[in-house]
């Protein structure tokens, strides 16, 4: 099977790669059998993912245990 160059590098396959082909009626899905690498973010993108609300409640819920003396060894 032949797959245009830009889609190779659009779902991240390289040419001699295994894939999957799932017959439907007419159609024919084909799948990569090695999971992708997920797309790389930036440190802009994943800070605008963080609820700040969620980090405040966290931060409250830890509160005994960070400002906890230390028990063992540990250096603080």
């Amino acid at each position: 099977m032949t797959i245009p160059k830009e889609t190779l590098t659009q779902m991240n396959w390289e040419a001699g790669m295994v894939v999957e082909l799932h017959p439907a009626g007419q159609s024919l899905t084909v799948t990569s059998e090695q999971p992708r690498p997920r797309g790389k973010k930036s440190l802009a993108e994943l800070l605008k993912g963080i609820d700040k609300d969620e980090i405040q409640q966290l931060n409250e819920a830890m509160g005994d245990v960070l400002n906890s003396p230390p028990v063992g060894k540990e250096i603080v």
